[in-house]
This record gives structure tokens, C-alpha cells and sequence, in this order.
């Protein structure tokens, strides 16, 4: 559960620079990370990077590229972190009926239960929750009501 870190862009972006404050350092949060593939920043185009995976790195987490009619709530990518796991007990579960199922190897279940079970606790389960609530879940939930909103 590495720390990553929030661009100059990010603390001075309508969204974002609440998750800043909400930093115990305004700008490093916690991840749960999976290593796939990187997204490297190598020309700045239209888009804007909200996050890289360290200091002075430019391998992305996160990169806006557009945003809400009204400016404010961003449509953005990220790479490389899960914030969908906000529910350790759940996960654990999910984890243990793949292994019974025969659905993964030992090795497989093993990385994730240890994540789980070892890193994924305390204050890094409290800032791993509150990444996962300013990079998924109230961007899923803005966007929702307004398509709902726009709907009825």
C-alpha cells in the first residue's frame, strides 16, 4: 500500500484540492496498488495528471481528462491502484471462495490475503478509504445524479 502523490495541478483543481486537505501532508495518499502497466507523462497534452505513483516520478496514477459542464467534478483515469476496495471483510471473503472454488493458485491468493490481512488495517485502511471516496465512489455517485437528473 504505497504512497502516492497529488500534482501541483491536482492541489489547485476544484475537486482534488479537497482530497489535498483531507491529507494528513495535503498531498500524499495511500493506495492499494497492483502494478500492472504504467502510464507514463511524457508530453502534457489537454489532459491534466492528478497524481504519480512517487516523488519526482512520472508515472501516472491518475490523469484528468474532462470535466463536468459546471467545472468542478473531474472525468478522469486511473491506473495502477484500487479504489474499489473499501470493505476488507468482504474481499477477504471473496478471496477465501476463490481459493476454496480452486479459482486462483496459493500464490495468487496469497498477495492479496496479505494485503488484506497485514496492510490493510488502521490508518492506512482510513486514508485508503478516503482515496477510494475522492477517486471513485462521490465522482461515481456526481455523475449518476446527474445523468438521473437529467433523465426525470
Amino acid at each position: 500500500m504505497p504512497l502516492n502523490r497529488l500534482s501541483r495541478e491536482a492541489m489547485r483543481h476544484p475537486w482534488f484540492e479537497q482530497f489535498a486537505r483531507a491529507l494528513p501532508d495535503h498531498q500524499h495518499f495511500r493506495v492499494v496498488d497492483n502494478r500492472l502497466f504504467d502510464l507514463i507523462l511524457d508530453q502534457p497534452a489537454r489532459s491534466i495528471p492528478i497524481a504519480f505513483e512517487a516523488e519526482g516520478s512520472s508515472v501516472l496514477t491518475m490523469v484528468e481528462i474532462a470535466r463536468d459542464p459546471e467545472g468542478a467534478m473531474p472525468r478522469f483515469m486511473g491506473v495502477n491502484h484500487h479504489p474499489e476496495i473499501v470493505d476488507r471483510d468482504h474481499i477477504m471473503h471473496v478471496l477465501d471462495q476463490k481459493r476454496a472454488h480452486g479459482e486462483v493458485s496459493d500464490q495468487w491468493y496469497e498477495e492479496r490475503a496479505v494485503t488484506m490481512r497485514d496492510l490493510f488495517r488502521d490508518e492506512r485502511e482510513r486514508q485508503s478509504r478516503l482515496t477510494s471516496h475522492y477517486t471513485l465512489l462521490e465522482p461515481v455517485r456526481f455523475h449518476l445524479e446527474r445523468v438521473l437528473r437529467d433523465r426525470t
